[in-house]
């Protein structure tokens, strides 16, 4: 788990970095074909971030503040 914290590094693409570099360490480093995430609708800056490193949405699950997209 890693967490950010958005105080220090929000609109500075710090988020990007780190996301695009978990995602070629995971690819390279640990042979992973596919990545798979799970974000909640609300979390509109990491929806974002997600879609900008490769991610598309596949479904949404769940209902109200509990509403997820999986990617």
């Amino acid at each position: 788990t890693l967490v950010l914290n958005p105080e220090i590094v929000s609109g500075k693409g710090v988020g990007k970095i780190v996301m695009k570099f978990a995602c070629i360490i995971a690819k390279q480093s640990l042979g992973l074909k596919r990545l798979y995430l799970k974000v909640y609708t609300n979390n509109i800056a990491a929806i974002k971030v997600y879609k900008y490193v490769g991610f598309d949405s596949i479904k949404e699950k769940g209902k109200g503040m509990e509403k997820m997209i999986c990617m």
